[in-house]
Order: structure tokens, then C-alpha cells, then sequence
């Protein structure tokens, strides 16, 4: 059996010696079969060295030295069919043949090669990256485990992003992705911007770094192109409204120029995406894209400005200075399509206290001024930069049309702030220049129908008679003296003119005088057998009397409350209870009618037969009675006396007011005479049958000659006497009273 299977075994090396008849020599053996040595090999059977081959010209590789068959015995342990390999996916030497080529074990066997093939190019597998240069040179795989790097595919013009696992490519189509806390935008013209913020961007060699205000642009292949901001907390934005400060402040223009945009408290004015923004916000606002931050104005004008974030326009709707500024009110906020602004009246002043809004309409500083209240000019004043008709000045100030003028109540003798008007407590009055109570100083009042008293009295006690004040009102009376329509008269005037329109036509006769000189005629009158001095006296002013026939009328006024017992019993009169009305006319103290009390002047009218005084036009019938028929007097003395004793004094400006009146009518014959201060004018009407000039002269002799102070004119039968006294005289004209009125006789 073993033998069998020895043979076996040799028979097939015997049988060549069996044919060959075992005699001759063996044949020679066949040669070796040519080899190829390991290497790379291009598309010509050419051998090259690693890495100087193209895709286009590589033809394989032999990964070691290997023959090839024919007619020759085996070199090598291959033969060159299963050495070669033809696809660079298939092994990294292979792969390494290809210039710029990489391989990539991790990936899928069809792809390890990275460059081989056109269709390499942004091919990702197994999360790697195939990059290939816009040349399609050079390959390289780039593994995605490097989150938020950057690639840019040269050979797609492409950048890829990596997440951490996979690759995200950069096409047409915008996109954001936030990656490792950092946000990524696709401009959508395949490039690729990393917003780090303050930090150091991830991507390493592609894309574009942003730092906080960083800018690019995106939307090119589209009809709008946006400007996008990168912003402090690493998100992309297009608006930078509602975002914060920083990143707002820190933003750019695409070429990287600082973009001087301003934060607004919750909006960010003039980013690129807002054209034409207006709004109001916390700390400024915006303005046709232009911040204008609290407080600050829109232009050099200053018509409109804002003041909190809020943009206040000054008079707007006005068209004295600016009336092309109108538009402005049809502007709405662009986030809220209200109004933009909020339109402020003349002297409205901002929230701040600092501007206000002028008349001139634009706002201008207060400079710590109060300039509340509109104010007008009294006169017609061109609106020019330095004029203006109006303007805003504090309450109790006055516009002169160039400046504000202070109040001038408290300052009686301060010259006028205008020739014809004073500031009164912020109002302008007409200037009516005063005579003092005491006739030695003028000045003016705070209203033209008060009454000079004092210039150095006390503002604060104005029309209070009791206190000091500068000025009193009208109706209002210091003892005898009475301010009547802004000047002042006396309150015997007053009675005076009350008597005068009680008479009757026909003859009659009115004289005022001092107590001492009418009370023994009183005490005749009453016959109530009282003396009249224990009421009268100093409590009583002068006292006028009216005689018409039979009828006689006394009156006159007091200082204190005319309530005393005594002068009551004086007139038989036990009550005057009913008379206490304070409205400035008469009322009756008995049924009988006989006495008639004025409280607020503290005044009384008495006759033994019934009264019923009415309530005169005392302006009207001071001009008819008294006022003309005195100034007529002193104008005719001043004509014809061209050479007087002394100057005449000017008591035309002071008429109402006087010492002693006496006017006396019998027929066609009348008397009028006045005895005020040192001057006493009388004037002699249809004297035909006396010569009263030659009665002065006499009198002239007796009391001193030519420095007498006695003069007298003639103009057909009216005679017109002036009597002044002096410091050069010891005459003084009340010394001649009773000769030149009571002493004429008219019959």
C-alpha cells in the first residue's frame, strides 16, 4: 500500500524520462518572467514618482514588484495583474500616486481617495470633508469633529461649516445655524460669517471672522441686499433695534469704516436696513436715519428738538419764521406709525426746564429765566432775528418787541420801559404820569385810575388807605383827599358836584369852606341847639353849602364812621341804621328824608326839607361845572397876564382837587372861584356895572403894591383875578377869600 502511493506520487516526474527514452540530457529551464517594481504608474505604463501624477494620467499602482506571465518562469510572487491596483480609493499608496491627493481610511472604501476623481470634490463621507483647491490640485480631508471650522471647497468656490458631525455646504440659499455658541451665517453667495462676538472665532483659515459690530453683506443674488451686524452676545442680525449697546456703538460699515451709529435707549439709529427712520425712544431718537440723542436738535434751526428721547416740535403749525417746516407734523414713527411729534404751544418749556419755545419758533435756552407767558408788544413790530412781535417772558413781565421788561408797579418814578406805556405786573398799561398827594414829586401808578400818594411807599399797602402805600384806587379817599378817575380831587368835591346836580334852574349859590367858617351857619340850620364843633372840628372836612331860595343844603365828609350819638342828635336823627350800603351813593338816615348817608365815602348830605339825591355823572358834570369853566380861567390869566406877580402855577393838571370853591349865579351875573395851595382864581361874569379890576387894584395897595401877588384882566364885562402868595409876600391869598367871592355883592 505505501509503495502504491510512492508511485503515485512520482510518476508524474518519471513520465518525461519514460518518453525521452531516459537517456538524454534535460532541456534548459525556461527564463525568468520581466517584473515591474512597486510604484506608481501613469495611463502609459510609465513609471512616476509618488505624488507627480494627475487624476487625468494616473493608471495604477503595483503595490509590489511583480512579473508578467508568458513563456518564462515566475520572478516574483505576482504577477503583475494581481499586484496592480487601478482605483487610488483602494489604497493609500495608490492614492498618494495622485498629486495633491488624500486618503482617508475612516471613510468609505469607494471614497478614501480625496482628489482622484472630479466627482471628489465637496464630497463628505462618513463626516469628512473631500476639499480640493479651486485648481483641483490639492485635496485634503478635513474630519467634521473640529467644530465651527470653516472650509472653503475651492473647486465647488464653496465653504462648508462643521457642526461636530457633519459638514453643512454654503449655497444660494441663506441660512443662520448657532454652532458651539457661536452663530454662522450663508450669505447665500456660498460664503460663510462666524460671529464670535468678543471672542476668538473657531474657523481658522476660511469664512469671515466677526467681531462684536462686525458687518457683511448677504442677499446679492437676490433683489435686496441686507447689511447683517454681528452683536455682542454672537448672534447675527440685519436690524440692530432692540438689541444693546455695545453692539450697536461697535458697528461697521462692509468696508470696515466705524458706522458712528447711536444707541437710543432701546433702538439703534442708522443702520443701513433702516432708510429714512424716524422714532421717538428712552434716551434720544431717530431722524431720517440720524440719532439725535437728548438733548440735541435736528438741524441748526432748532425747530424741532428732543428732549427725553422725544422729539418736541416748538410752534410747528406756525408760519411767522418757518412756515416750511410744516411737513414735519405729517412725520410717523416708522415702528409705530404714530405721530413723530409732539407739538409744543409758545413758552411751553421742555421736560428738562432748559428750553423753551419761543415765539420765534425754535427753542431756545432759558438760561435760568422764567420765560412762561406769552407776551405781546403794544405796537405793531416786524418779525426779524432781533425783533418780534411777541415772546415768552416770566408773568409779571412785559415784551417791548426786542426784550422782556420788568414789572414796574413797585417802581412809580422808573422811567418808562416804552415813551408811552409801563410794564404793570406783566401787562403794559399807558403811561398817565401822577401828581403825589403832597404836590412835590410825580410818577406813575400800576393802573391809570389810581392815585398817586407817595413814590416811597410801600408797594404791598397799594390801595390801602390805611397803610403807606404808593397808590390808592379810584373812590378811594386819604381824609379829604379822593382819588377821582385818576387824579385827585377831594371828597368835598364830590359833595360839591352832588349839590350841583340836586339845584334847580334859576339862581343860586355853592361855597365850600373849612368847619371853622360854616359851623355856626350849621348849628343855625339844625336848630337842634347842639354845638356843632363837639362832632366837627378836626374828625370833619370841609363843609359845603348850597343856597337856592329858601332851600339850603349842607354837606360833608368825615374821617371816621359817621355813627357817633352825637352828631346823630346833632341832626335829630336817632338812627342811620338803614344807610349802611357800601355802594358809593346816598342813602336816607330817617323817613323824613333830611339826612342822606354815603358809607364808602363816608360823606352826608342835610337839609330841614326832604332830599332825594340822585347819582350824578360825576366825570360829566366835573367837566361842566368845574374842570372847563377853571381851565378856561387859567388859560385866559396866561394870555393876559404876560407879566403875572409869579408864575402861574399849572393847576390845570390838578383841578379836581381844591381848597375853597365858591361858585355864586344871580341872573346873568355868575362868580366862579377856586382856592387851591397858594393860588386863587376867581373870574367875574357880566359885571357891567363894576369895574372889579379897580376894586383889586385898591386891594392891591392895601396888602403890599405891586409884590401883593394880586393881578386882574378884563375881557369885555368878565373879569378874571389871580391872588398868589409867596415866599417874597407875607400875603397869602385865603386872606383875600372872603373879599374876592362871599363880599361881592350881585344886585
Amino acid at each position: 500500500m505505501r509503495s502504491f502511493l510512492l508511485f503515485t506520487l512520482l510518476s508524474p516526474l518519471l513520465l518525461p524520462l519514460i518518453v525521452s527514452g531516459g537517456g538524454g540530457p534535460p532541456p534548459p529551464p525556461p527564463p525568468p518572467c520581466p517584473t515591474r517594481s512597486a510604484g506608481c504608474y501613469d495611463s502609459s505604463d510609465n513609471k512616476g514618482d509618488a505624488g507627480t501624477l494627475t487624476a487625468e494620467t494616473f493608471g495604477f499602482y503595483i503595490s509590489e514588484t511583480a512579473y508578467k506571465p508568458g513563456s518564462c518562469s515566475a520572478s516574483a510572487a505576482k504577477t503583475i495583474a494581481d499586484a496592480q491596483i487601478l482605483n487610488p480609493d483602494d489604497h493609500i499608496a495608490a492614492c498618494g500616486c495622485i498629486a495633491g491627493a488624500d486618503f482617508d481610511t475612516q471613510v468609505e472604501a469607494p471614497k478614501r481617495c480625496c482628489g482622484d476623481d472630479k466627482s471628489d470634490c465637496g464630497m463628505v463621507s462618513k463626516g469628512s470633508l473631500c476639499s480640493i483647491d479651486a485648481n483641483s490640485r490639492d485635496g485634503i480631508w478635513k474630519q467634521a469633529s473640529a467644530t465651527g471650522d470653516i472650509v472653503h471647497v475651492g473647486c465647488q468656490n464653496t465653504e462648508y461649516v462643521t457642526d461636530g458631525t457633519s459638514w453643512i455646504p454654503c449655497t444660494s440659499t441663506e441660512f443662520k445655524r448657532t454652532i458651539g455658541g457661536h452663530e454662522y451665517l450663508c450669505t447665500g453667495s456660498s460664503s460663510i460669517a462666524e460671529c464670535a462676538g468678543s471672542d476668538t472665532c473657531k474657523a481658522k483659515t476660511a469664512g469671515k471672522c466677526l467681531q462684536t459690530g462686525g458687518a457683511i453683506a448677504s442677499g446679492q443674488n437676490s433683489s435686496e441686499e441686507k447689511v447683517n451686524y454681528c452683536l455682542s452676545t454672537k448672534k447675527i442680525v440685519t436690524d440692530l433695534d432692540n438689541t444693546n449697546q455695545p453692539s450697536c456703538e461697535a458697528a461697521k460699515n462692509l468696508d470696515g469704516t466705524p458706522g458712528n451709529f447711536k444707541w437710543t435707549g432701546t433702538k439703534c439709529c442708522s443702520e443701513a436696513d433702516d432708510s429714512h427712520e424716524h422714532y421717538n425712544d428712552q434716551t434720544g431718537g431717530c431722524w431720517d436715519s440720524k440719532p439725535v440723542i437728548s438733548i440735541g436738535f435736528v438741524d441748526d434751526v432748532h425747530d424741532v428738538g428732543n428732549f427725553d428721547g422725544i422729539f418736541y416740535g416748538c410752534v410747528v403749525s406756525a408760519n411767522n419764521y418757518l412756515p416750511q417746516n410744516n411737513g414735519y407734523l405729517s412725520l410717523t414713527n416708522t415702528h409705530t406709525t404714530d405721530p413723530l411729534i409732539t407739538d409744543s404751544p409758545y413758552c411751553a418749556r421742555d421736560p428738562t426746564q432748559t428750553f423753551y419755545c419761543s415765539f420765534k419758533e425754535k427753542w431756545l435756552p432759558t438760561g435760568g429765566e422764567d420765560k412762561t407767558t406769552f407776551k405781546r408788544a403794544p405796537m405793531n413790530v416786524s418779525n426779524t432775528n432781533a425783533t418780534s412781535q411777541a415772546e415768552c417772558c416770566a408773568p409779571t413781565q412785559c415784551w417791548d418787541g426786542q426784550a422782556c421788561a420788568d414789572d414796574q408797579a413797585s417802581t412809580p418814578t422808573a422811567e418808562n420801559a416804552l415813551p408811552d406805556f409801563r410794564c404793570i405786573s406783566g401787562n403794559w398799561t399807558r403811561a398817565v404820569e401822577k401828581i403825589s398827594l403832597g404836590g412835590d414829586s410825580v410818577g406813575f401808578c400800576p393802573d391809570a385810575s389810581q392815585c398817586l400818594v407817595n413814590p416811597n411807599g410801600k408797594p404791598e399797602d397799594n390801595n390801602n388807605p390805611a397803610g403807606s402805600p404808593q397808590c390808592i384806587a379810584d373812590k378811594q379817599y386819604i381824609k379829604d383827599d379822593f382819588c377821582f378817575g385818576g387824579n385827585w380831587s377831594a371828597r368835598t368835591t364830590q359833595i360839591a358836584l352832588q349839590m350841583l346836580d340836586m339845584k334847580s334852574s334859576g339862581s343860586y349859590s355853592l361855597f365850600c369852606d373849612k368847619t371853622q367858617d360854616t359851623l355856626n351857619f350849621l348849628e343855625y340850620l339844625t336848630l337842634s341847639g347842639k354845638q356843632a364843633s363837639l362832632y366837627f372840628g378836626t374828625n370833619a372836612n370841609n363843609v359845603c353849602v348850597l343856597k337856592q331860595g329858601s332851600t339850603v343844603v349842607v354837606g360833608a365828609s368825615f374821617n371816621t364812621a359817621f355813627t357817633d350819638a352825637a352828631a346823630l342828635d346833632l341832626f335829630g336823627v336817632q338812627s342811620c341804621s338803614g344807610a349802611q350800603q357800601t355802594d358809593g351813593q346816598y342813602h336816607k338816615c330817617d323817613t323824613a328824608g333830611s339826612l342822606w348817608y354815603n358809607k364808602k365815602a363816608e360823606s352826608i348830605l342835610y337839609s330841614k326839607t326832604a332830599l332825594n339825591p340822585s347819582q350824578p355823572s360825576f366825570f360829566s358834570m366835573f367837566s361842566s361845572f368845574l374842570s372847563n369853566p377853571l381851565q378856561n380861567l387859567i388859560s385866559t390869566l396866561q394870555q393876559k397876564l404876560t407879566s403875572p406877580p409869579f408864575p402861574i402855577s399849572d393847576l390845570t393838571r390838578r383841578v379836581t382837587k381844591f381848597q375853597r370853591l365858591y361858585i355864586t349865579e344871580q341872573g346873568t351875573k355868575r362868580i366862579f372861584g377856586v382856592l387851591q395851595d397858594n393860588q386863587a382864581t376867581v373870574e367875574y361874569a357880566n359885571f357891567n356895572s363894576v369895574n372889579i379890576c379897580d376894586y383889586a387894584s385898591q386891594f392891591t395897595q392895601q396888602v403890599g403894591g405891586s409884590a401883593s401877588g394880586i393881578a386882574c384882566t378884563q375881557t369885555g364885562q368878565t373879569y378874571q383875578v389871580l391872588a398868589q402868595g409867596s415866599p417874597l409876600t407875607t400875603f397869602q391869598p385865603e386872606q383875600a377869600w372872603p373879599d374876592l367871592t362871599s363880599k361881592v355883592r350881585l344886585t
